[in-house]
């Protein structure tokens, strides 16, 4: 059975297979949490090259092809104006915010 593998600690994504009908990176996976029958198949949507090992260029093309637009090289204004903007639009209220917001944001002692 030939599959990719290689940093074993759920990074890289090179072990993404179908386990039990769902991607997975197989290296995150345990056994006894998948049940007692297992099925493996390779990625759907990708030509197989061997086994489970699928031909990924398709993907990296992609990729490839919207990393100038993922990379930003500028620079940090530094009047701070998107900023405020952001803080402008967020609500004022600390009750209107999401959990996960209420707890990233900056602790305020009382005085």
């Amino acid at each position: 059975m030939t599959y990719r593998r290689s940093c074993a600690h759920g990074i890289c994504g090179s072990d993404t297979m179908r386990i039990n009908g769902v991607n997975r990176l197989a290296c995150k996976v345990l056994i006894r949490d998948v049940g007692d029958a297992v099925t493996i198949e390779p990625l759907m949507g990708f030509r197989v090259i061997k086994d489970l090992v699928v031909d990924m260029e398709p993907f990296f093309a992609q990729f490839r092809s919207v990393l100038p637009f993922l990379i930003n090289d500028a620079s940090v204004p530094e009047d701070g104006r998107e900023w405020r903007q952001c803080g402008a639009a967020a609500p004022s209220s600390t009750a209107q915010r999401p959990a996960r917001a209420r707890s990233a944001s900056p602790r305020r002692s009382a005085k």
